[in-house]
């Protein structure tokens, strides 16, 4: 929504007396305009505004499509200087066409409305001093009941502005804050944790019928991009670059932090993206998991177990992980790079391999199509298009009605852009969230209230909302760490013509034993420059040959945030050092010289500048923040416990904190080797199941059985009496979405369970169900839940 005082833009808006919280609001029968408080879902309070000329417009109401106009006399016109009222059917005839025709004069922060209609004697303005109706009196300049402010909610596709974010971004804070109902959850951020958490629980929405949280997902930028960057228009020259080119889009859109004195600011290269998915729009596409040894010895247990036994493949299935089409060509290069690696007798564990991608290349079902490089926005934009709608009149002359839809905000789930979640009020003696204070585009604040709330905003605005809420937080927070990432860059050319368009790109990755305890994550490009400088060559032309080392790292105690005077984050952060650099270094310098020669022996690559020796390899430092990994400033415990952690194991506000949690990077109690995308849309996905775990899944006892359904649709289900149980209700039970269904059986008894889901082929407002059940067991004591 955006206010504004003269309504020039053909849309729909809200009239509302400036200074108050109270709108024009058509009654019923539409025999006068009255004042109301808001009401979101009210058509009454929506008007279609036209302009006709400079500063003249027509306002007609979305409820019944009659236009405003305005009468004397009656029961309504208790100043005797008429009032307002709609046209009714087949009014019009013979009236001056002023009579709906309203003359708008802006001032400085309001207007004042006056009729245009010549009949009436005196200039007269639409005044509210009675806070009941809307109605006329003379000119008073000083009074605030004669001003009045447009709220626009929509604009009328016709008028060449329509686009996505107005379109179906329509909720505004001040909205937000006035819920049907109070939010269960509020999601603050749409990045991988935001927005994966976001998706999850819509889908668990829509399968809970009446037990649906009520979700409300903040996000503080507005839509820049419809999906990720790589699945639109990139910049010229990628037929010979053949890069990814996502850096050039996250150098566009990323805004700064501001930085503490003593940081060098030299070696940063990253920042927020604050747009709809967050910096999912940008990075995300390689996607491995955490190496076995990193997660097991520097995460919680309960947490190792969980992401390798569920939640990993989880989160794979969501990315969409897939690999390219792999050539003989293809498998010959890897087994020859893998054998060159095991002869350097240095037990450097390689095993290279197609990189791990967040992306589906391709669909070879016809008329299917490839969905692309995964982002948050696609879901968050596909939740936002799928709103229920409902009928408006747009004009009925009495013979013919002509009509539209107007969509309206999903019950139980609603997206809020633009909109700054500043800090969180939490009771001081209960410690327990009470809800979020919100700015609007405008600095206007808002109290949005809730029951539990999920930070996701990132690892520099999560903590910085947390210091601004002023809670008792460990010394942990804001250890913003980033891993090293080395880089080695050559370009080179094929020796034999026509080599280069059969090997194609490639990009591989492979875990490195680097010794001491220390696994890598080594990443080798060829002909596919990937996110890394390009360097330098002597032809544009030319392929790039690019090797590529992420280290993993304790979080740095030296790095730090801070409020200014302002409330405004002031970010420390310090490059961590290794220990064992020189040897480490070693090791990468053998790999990738060993690398290049098994290269140049199986595709007879010429390189330009070809080190002679594994010691003439100079690797480059990658800037922090360069590709978005940065993260440990609420981290949670690790395996031993003995870290000053700030959430818990699963995610939540450690130190007595009630309702809150977090889920971005900054919850990584370790710098891993690996990207961390994938490992958080892990942990976002379980946090959504807790979050949305339903007390009746808990044990029951022993001689009940519970059904509950999870199809989000209506079923038909029967139970048998196998052990003849006595007070049986029998017959079918008919089950909504959600619904939970208890029997009495007994013990150790096994039953059958029959669910018959709807039938297809039933007509409308038919409740038909199949013929053939689908069969399940179910266990007295145990919750059986129908999927």
């Amino acid at each position: 929504m955006t206010s504004v005082i003269d309504p020039t833009i053909d849309g729909v808006y809200r009239i509302r007396v400036y200074n108050n919280d109270r709108y024009m609001d058509l009654a019923t029968d539409g025999s006068h305009v009255k004042i109301s408080p808001l009401d979101v879902a009210s058509q009454s309070q929506m008007w279609i505004i036209t302009p006709i000329e400079q500063g003249v417009y027509r306002i007609k109401n979305t409820a019944d499509g009659s236009f405003l106009t305005h009468a004397n006399g009656g029961e309504w016109d208790g100043y005797k200087k008429g009032y307002l009222r709609s046209q009714a059917k087949g009014e019009g005839k013979g009236q001056p066409e002023a009579a709906t025709l309203w003359k708008v004069e802006p001032r400085e922060h309001s207007s004042r409305i006056t009729p245009t209609d010549a009949s009436l004697t005196n200039q007269l303005f639409i005044d509210s001093c009675d806070q009941k109706t809307v109605h006329f009196w003379s000119s008073n300049s000083s009074g605030v009941h004669q001003n009045w402010v447009f709220e626009r909610l929509s604009v009328l596709p016709h008028t060449g502005t329509r686009n996505f974010q107005n379109s179906f971004f329509k909720l505004t804070v001040k909205e937000a804050a006035k819920p049907a109902r109070p939010y269960d959850i509020i999601v603050i951020g749409t990045g991988i944790g935001g927005g994966v958490l976001a998706g999850s629980l819509f889908e668990t929405n829509s399968k809970t019928g009446c037990r649906a949280k009520n979700v409300l997902v903040i996000e503080k930028g507005d839509l820049v991009f419809h999906s990720h960057c790589l699945n639109t228009a990139r910049p010229t020259g990628l037929a010979n670059d053949r890069g990814q080119q996502n850096d050039t889009f996250f150098a566009k859109f990323k805004e700064d932090y501001t930085f503490s004195k003593d940081t060098n600011t030299k070696d940063w290269h990253g920042g927020p993206m604050y747009c709809l998915g967050g910096r999912s729009a940008a990075w995300g596409l390689f996607s491995p998991r955490i190496h076995d040894s990193t997660l097991k010895n520097r995460f919680p247990k309960n947490v190792n177990d969980a992401l390798w036994s569920k939640w990993y493949t989880k989160a794979e299935k969501l990315f969409m992980l897939s690999l390219p089409q792999t050539g003989t060509i293809h498998r010959h290069t890897m087994e020859r790079l893998n054998m060159a690696a095991q002869q350097l007798s240095l037990s450097l564990d390689v095993q290279w391999q197609w990189g791990r991608i967040a992306s589906e290349f391709r669909d070879e079902r016809n008329f299917d199509f490839a969905e692309g490089a995964y982002s948050t926005i696609d879901k968050l934009l596909e939740i936002a298009m799928s709103k229920p709608k409902i009928r408006e009149v747009v004009s009925d002359d009495g013979k013919t009605k002509v009509t539209r839809d107007l969509e309206l905000e999903h019950e139980n789930f609603k997206i809020l852009i633009n909109a700054e979640a500043h800090r969180l009020k939490v009771n001081k003696f209960t410690k327990k969230f009470e809800g979020v204070y919100v700015r609007d585009a405008s600095g206007e604040e808002y109290l949005i209230e809730g029951k539990e709330v999920v930070l996701a905003a990132g690892s520099v605005e999560s903590p910085t909302i947390l210091l601004r809420s002023e809670l008792n937080l460990p010394n942990s927070v804001g250890k913003i760490t980033d891993h090293d990432i080395l880089y080695w860059t050559a370009p080179f050319r094929y020796t034999r013509p026509g080599r280069r368009e059969e090997v194609g790109s490639m990009k591989l990755q492979t875990y490195v034993n680097l010794g001491g305890g220390h696994v890598a994550l080594g990443n080798m490009s060829v002909d596919a420059s990937s996110f890394l400088p390009r360097g330098e060559s002597p032809d544009e032309d030319m392929p790039k040959f690019i090797m590529v080392f992420i280290l993993q790292n304790p979080l740095v105690q030296d790095s730090s945030i801070t409020l200014d005077e302002n409330g405004k984050p002031i970010v420390k952060i310090v490059r961590y050092v290794h220990d064992e650099e020189r040897s480490q270094l070693v090791r990468m310098q053998e790999l990738t010289f060993a690398s290049i020669r098994s290269m140049k022996e199986t595709l007879g690559l010429e390189f330009v500048g070809e080190p002679g020796d594994a010691k003439d390899i100079g690797f480059k430092y990658l800037e922090l923040g360069g590709v978005a990994h940065e993260l440990g400033t609420l981290p949670m415990p690790n395996k031993n416990k003995d870290n000053a952690y700030c959430v818990d194991e699963d995610l939540k506000l450690a130190g007595g904190y009630e309702g809150i949690y977090v889920c971005d990077l900054s919850v990584f109690p370790y710098s891993p080797e690996a990207n961390p995308t994938l490992t958080l849309a892990a942990l976002s996905l379980r946090l959504s199941r807790y979050l949305t775990r339903d007390t009746y899944f808990e044990k029951k006892d022993n001689e009940t059985v519970s059904v509950v359904n999870r199809t989000g649709k209506k079923l038909q289900v029967w139970l048998s009496n196998r052990s003849n149980a006595p007070n049986d209700e029998r017959g079918y039970t008919i089950m909504g979405p959600g619904d939970l269904k208890e029997w009495r059986r007994v013990h150790g008894k096994p039953e059958s369970l029959f669910v018959f889901k709807p039938d297809q082929t039933a007509k409308e407002g038919e409740e038909k169900y199949l013929a053939e059940p689908e069969l399940l067991v179910a266990h007295p004591g145990v919750v059986t839940a129908i999927y």
